[in-house]
């Protein structure tokens, strides 16, 4: 795969978009009541999931992490590691 090259201008745009992102889903969870059948917790783990994910998109925006530890970290839970 070839490496992707961003203006800094563009780069700045994409951290504010994650930061958003990231910001809303650790919202969510407090949106829904607790006493609603499972709901809350469905949604709380979805928040948590997104954030992982900007995470690991801010990570990568700023080089701090491998691609080893990008693809853990994006691929949680598919073999068999949740």
């Amino acid at each position: 795969m070839a490496d992707l090259t961003l203006s800094e201008d563009a780069s700045a745009l994409l951290r504010d978009a994650v930061y958003e992102i990231n910001q809303l889903a650790r919202v969510l969870p407090g949106l829904v009541p607790i006493d609603e059948d499972q709901a809350h917790y469905s949604v709380k783990g979805i928040g948590g999931r997104i954030v992982r994910l900007t995470s690991a998109l801010i990570q990568g925006l700023d080089h701090e992490a491998d691609q080893d530890q990008l693809s853990k970290i994006i691929h949680y839970g598919e073999h068999g590691d949740a």
